[in-house]
């Protein structure tokens, strides 16, 4: 039974304000029972966190997001969390699978139909816990993160261009998670993560990719830096390891990457070959009779490198087996055990290359270089995009390998 005797208003000098980004028209008043209209900000919250959480999975708004109920007790109400959540869900403002597994599943949560693909606003509410409103902490391993989220503060978004060109586009694009990205940049609550392996997340990370033209720094448009086939290519580094003898040095450590064997398979070669030359896909599109690139981009991706082995992905790794026999055994001797493990190598790899290889070597060198990392590419000011694609170069011939780079301008 609801207290009704339960106060959850601070006084309005005493706490400040934080925004909650949610569907335009969503009005609490009329989704919650007269006996919830109080508690009309927390419905607000609960609708937000669902909309966030479209963000961080990078799910369509028809896709269900897992929520932990006793996450969402503490930010939504404790006492009143599970009235509002079913007058939410009975008035069709948001929808659930109602399905858990203690210990594996959380029950998960979509945005409600009438709020799919509609732009999300800022509505700003009292914050009810203090320690939510201390400044946020960038995860820095070291001083190259440092300096690449030091340049990130530095970049500015159109908001305005954006989010037109956003309501302009095609309805699946249209999604909460795309408008709190761009959301986001306009209050400049920027983030910035370097997880174990060193990769970094970003607001860039979670940037559709359509929206780096209303990018800028210092009021200079941005150009990408981008890396062909650099996935499977960062894979082919990977394998440049993996053939020496023992993979490990005399003290028990692991060798560096750059040590070559020159005894390598010709498969591994014609590989490593087609990857740096940004060809594999077209390879693979024509060897295997698949209708366009980014079919074969897909296929290799889900069915060889990062999905479970299954009977309809068993098909594609026999005809890239047949194709590269010595690679597709390596292939398989990562996802023994966990299917996972090959993609985190390959983060591994990547991170090992672009941030400690690539920045940590122009931070030092050209500190006045913009630097903004998407992963395995990298975004700058046109004056110096020369200067980062010839560093990118160096670093790879460490390995033996020279990728094409595209410049993209926007």
């Amino acid at each position: 039974m609801l207290q009704t005797n339960v106060s959850r208003k601070p006084s309005a000098d005493s706490v400040p304000l934080s925004l909650l980004y949610l569907p335009d028209g969503f009005d609490p008043e009329k989704h919650l029972p007269a006996r919830l209209q109080r508690f009309s900000d927390d419905a607000r919250r609960f609708m937000h966190i669902v909309m966030l959480e479209h963000f961080h999975a990078h799910k369509q708004d028809c896709e269900y997001v897992p929520l932990m109920a006793c996450h969402l007790r503490r930010q939504v109400n404790e006492r009143a969390y599970i009235q509002i959540r079913d007058a939410l869900l009975v008035s069709g403002a948001l929808e659930w699978d109602n399905q858990y597994t203690i210990g594996h599943k959380s029950k998960a949560f979509r945005i409600g139909q009438a709020y799919r693909s509609v732009p999300l606003v800022e509505h700003p509410v009292t914050c009810l816990d203090a320690k939510k409103q201390a400044p946020y902490q960038p995860v820095l391993l070291d001083d190259t993160s440092k300096w690449l989220w030091a340049w990130l503060q530095r970049v500015e978004l159109d908001f305005s261009s954006a989010s037109e060109f956003l309501v302009g586009m095609k309805k699946k694009h249209r999604n909460a998670s795309n408008w709190v990205s761009l959301l986001k940049f306009k209050n400049r609550e920027l983030f910035f993560n370097a997880d174990l392996r060193g990769r970094v997340y970003s607001n860039l990370t979670s940037l559709n990719s359509e929206f780096r033209q209303f990018l800028s720094l210092e009021g200079h448009k941005l150009v990408n830096l981008d890396i062909a086939n650099s996935q499977p290519l960062f894979f082919g580094l990977l394998l440049k390891q993996q053939i020496l003898s023992d993979n490990k040095s005399s003290d028990g450590g692991y060798l560096p990457l750059y040590i070559y064997d020159a005894t390598a398979s010709r498969d591994i070669e014609q590989y490593i070959t087609l990857c740096a030359q940004g060809k594999l896909y077209d390879y693979l599109m024509e060897t295997l009779g698949i209708k366009t690139r980014n079919q074969a981009k897909q296929r290799l991706f889900a069915s060889i490198f990062y999905g479970k082995q299954s009977s309809h992905k068993k098909d594609m790794f026999l005809r890239f087996a047949d194709l590269f026999p010595t690679v597709a055994q390596h292939i398989k001797k990562h996802k023994a055990g966990n299917y996972k493990a090959l993609a985190l190598e390959m983060q591994r790899c990547e991170a090992d290359l672009m941030i400690q290889g690539v920045c940590k070597r122009l931070s030092q060198t050209h500190p006045t270089a913009p630097l903004l990392t998407i992963h395995d590419s990298i975004m700058t000011t046109e004056n110096y995009a020369s200067l980062i694609r010839s560093a990118m170069i160096d670093e790879f011939k460490r390995f033996g390998v020279q990728p094409q780079i595209r410049i993209d301008s926007y």
